[in-house]
């Protein structure tokens, strides 16, 4: 019996290992017609929104289930892998102190700009800003997925390294 168990146990294992996304997997939610186009060349720089919440750059996140809910009007998802230019060379905000939130974005006082973790678009703006200053990406939690974590790359570190994500050419459709 218990054979049987380790055995199906074993099987399961096998049949879900395909599914699971890999680690250093990043996607982005968008339109179709717009994720054949990142696919084969990248993100557009003058396309990117300077109006987002950290700014003008890409976006990305560390799952599908959370990139869909960042966006859910969102046709396809565009995969990329993390490289260890992105890694080494970025903030992570997700679970960081308000002293330290204050020193990077230079805010003196924070009330009303981070509610239940999530930073808000202005205290975003300043952090945003910075990071692009100092060449660094962002990892954020997600407003939407209290889970999940995002990525920004701001628009200049983008241009100077477009390969600080690798494109690995894959579409998701999501609907």
């Amino acid at each position: 019996m218990r054979k049987q168990i380790l055995i199906a146990g074993l099987v399961i294992s096998l049949v879900a290992l395909p599914c699971m996304v890999e680690a250093g997997t990043l996607f982005h939610a968008t339109k179709k017609a717009i994720a054949r186009k990142i696919a084969a060349r990248g993100f557009s720089v003058k396309l990117m929104s300077p109006k987002a919440r950290f700014g003008k750059g890409a976006y990305l996140s560390r799952s599908k289930a959370t990139a869909i809910r960042e966006k859910p009007k969102a046709e396809a998802l565009v995969v990329f892998r993390d490289t260890k230019k992105l890694k080494n060379n970025a903030i992570s905000v997700k679970d960081m102190r308000k002293s330290r939130i204050k020193a990077i974005s230079g805010d003196k006082d924070l009330r009303g700009n981070i509610r239940y973790g999530i930073i808000g678009p202005n205290l975003g703006k300043k952090i945003g800003k910075n990071a692009a200053h100092k060449g660094k990406s962002v990892f954020y939690k997600s407003a939407r997925d209290p889970r999940g974590t995002n990525v920004f790359i701001p628009a200049k570190v983008y241009q100077r390294d477009p390969k600080i994500v690798r494109q690995t050419g894959k579409i998701y459709d999501v609907r």
